[in-house]
């Protein structure tokens, strides 16, 4: 059976999951990391490229620990 890997990159967390090919999630595969942004004085928000990085490789490593398929 085929599987989708699914990835959320957003500002407040990294969220990641296996779904099947009807679109249901496999529950026990769903990782979240959450983020800190960095607020500047002018109201900008920024994070970090090479942690942003590192969370989404984690969060793939993770789902894929978890996957048993």
């Amino acid at each position: 059976m085929s599987h989708i890997l699914a990835l959320d990159v957003g500002t407040s967390s990294v969220r990641a999951a296996v779904y099947d090919t009807g679109a249901n999630v496999l529950p026990e595969t769903v990782v979240k990391i959450d983020r800190t942004v960095n607020f500047t004085d002018d109201g900008g928000a920024e994070l970090d490229a090479e942690t942003a990085f590192q969370q989404v490789c984690e969060a793939i490593n993770q789902v894929f620990e978890k996957f048993d398929g």
